[in-house]
């Protein structure tokens, strides 16, 4: 398993595990040399937003588990996508098994974004 940092708050750092299926599409996006970054911070307001994968210019990816399927989670899923895609950015959602086992169709999902000037939803 492979573990990273996070900024929780200003003082408190949070160790992290990439789910399968982020790991899967990081090593699709490492294999076709595209620039990305995970586990990224946007802030907006008072509100932080961490996102799984940032893909430049414009692509936030998440890949979601199981938890995601809560009423309270997806509530919250919703005002995030919202407020990210107010900043101009696509937003991107995939559950992490379909992640796992097609990360080929994931990137390519990416990279038809990336081209696509309009970045509405």
């Amino acid at each position: 398993m492979q573990l990273m940092k996070t900024r929780k708050d200003r003082n408190k750092v949070t160790i992290r595990a990439y789910t399968s299926g982020e790991i899967a599409v990081i090593k699709e996006l490492q294999a076709r040399d595209l620039r990305f970054f995970t586990q990224q911070e946007f802030v907006v307001g008072e509100r932080r937003f961490v996102v799984d994968i940032f893909v430049p210019p414009n692509v936030v990816v998440e890949i979601d588990g199981p938890h995601h399927l809560s009423s309270i989670r997806s509530s919250r899923d919703e005002v995030k996508d919202e407020t990210l895609r107010s900043l101009g950015l696509k937003v991107l959602r995939f559950q992490d098994s379909t992640a796992k086992s097609q990360p080929s169709k994931i990137v390519d999902e990416i990279l038809r974004n990336l081209k696509n000037k309009e970045f509405c939803s």
